[in-house]
């Protein structure tokens, strides 16, 4: 049985428009992924209602046409088949995400960027403790090592190092990789 997604996992999709039977989403971070938009395409075209269907991986966006058509059902199926997480839908009530889930969330979109940004050669932790190093040579420059603080820096990229070996989570014994599948995608 494969993996289920976690919620932060999935694409988030918005609705950049929606009225008169039209509804248009974005999923910006799948932009240029042809595969994933006919993917997207293939698994709405059973939406009731729906009388319509364009996707543009150039744009990043899915465009659905139906007077009868409703947001429910497209961000239901959509997270169901684990295509997107349908984020802003009009009329329902925001449920905002805990704070560490939110930081959660947010580190993983940062991680992500950076490791697209270096072209997989660095990650968040690596760039964190590149930033301390670097902290604790400024201070060293600046100052000379009459400043205390020059060594906190050094300590907590050291510490950062110690603490999770990269690929791994907190608190895991075996090292299973940080999606929790083996790396697959």
């Amino acid at each position: 049985m494969p993996t289920r997604l976690k919620a932060h996992q999935r694409p988030r999709a918005r609705v950049a428009h929606a009225s008169g039977g039209r509804l248009r989403l974005k999923i910006a971070e799948k932009r240029g992924d042809a595969d994933y938009f006919e993917r997207v395409k293939g698994a709405l075209r059973p939406l009731k209602g729906l009388q319509g269907l364009a996707v543009s991986a150039v744009t990043g966006s899915v465009l659905l046409l139906g007077e009868e058509l409703e947001i429910d059902a497209v961000a239901e199926l959509g997270r169901d088949l684990e295509l997107f997480d349908l984020l802003d839908v009009p009329g329902a009530a925001a449920e905002a995400p805990d704070l560490l889930t939110a930081l959660n969330i947010a580190g993983t979109a940062l991680d992500e960027a950076i490791a697209k940004a270096t072209h997989g050669r660095a990650d968040l932790r690596q760039t964190v403790i590149a930033g301390l190093i670097g902290s604790g040579l400024t201070q060293i420059v600046r100052s000379g090592f009459a400043a205390p603080a020059w060594h906190s820096s050094f300590w907590y990229a050291l510490m950062l190092t110690r603490l999770t070996p990269p690929g791994t989570q907190p608190g895991s014994s075996q090292g299973t990789a940080a999606n929790g599948d083996g790396g697959a995608e």
